[in-house]
């Protein structure tokens, strides 16, 4: 008498996103999952952190990124303790979140000719500087954590700044734009 192998089937994710950094945890569900071992996340290494273990599902805390997988959807593997496997597509690891700590210099010209540098962490991952509302049309990542634009005309007044990430999370400073003063310089005829 023979008995049939049972086959793990992972259906389903509570959860089909997260962030970068890791650390939450979900619960994978489907069939036979009872002899689960490891689950490796896209390109990273596997991951033992299991509880919760039955034959319909299991928790697993999900691991960091690894560089390549950020802003991706990745494919993840399952190895059970019979030596079988499965797979399962679909978990999106979020783009690290922008934030800004300084703008230099925090007053422009209006005339449009002043280059401004943002500073923050996770700006290597900006897609778009919108200025009071308007994407700039260029901008420059420097460094990982540096920005450069040049600030569009505008009148005398403040503006937000804004970057956002291709997930759409937005970091905001303030730019003032400075009052021009008039100044003469010269007369064409001190005499009269």
């Amino acid at each position: 008498m023979g008995y049939e192998t049972l086959i793990p089937n992972v259906t389903n994710l509570s959860d089909s996103n997260g962030s970068y950094a890791g650390g939450e945890t979900i619960s994978v569900s489907g069939e036979n999952l009872d002899l689960i071992s490891s689950v490796t996340f896209g390109s990273g290494s596997a991951t033992t952190s299991l509880s919760n273990i039955t034959g319909t599902g299991f928790d697993v805390v999900v691991p960091a990124a690894v560089s390549g997988d950020i802003g991706s959807t990745v494919q993840l593997s399952f190895a059970f303790s019979d030596s079988q496997s499965d797979t399962f597509s679909g978990y999106y690891y979020e783009y690290p979140t922008p934030s800004i700590t300084a703008i230099n210099p925090s007053n422009v010209s209006q005339d449009g000719s002043t280059t401004v540098r943002l500073s923050g962490e996770n700006l290597g991952y900006v897609t778009a500087v919108l200025s009071d509302g308007s994407t700039l049309s260029t901008f420059e990542i420097t460094a990982t954590n540096d920005i450069t634009f040049t600030a569009p005309v505008h009148a005398a007044g403040t503006v937000v700044v804004q970057v956002l990430n291709t997930d759409g999370a937005v970091a905001t400073t303030n730019m003032g734009y400075e009052t021009l003063i008039p100044n003469v310089t010269n007369l064409s005829d001190s005499n009269g």
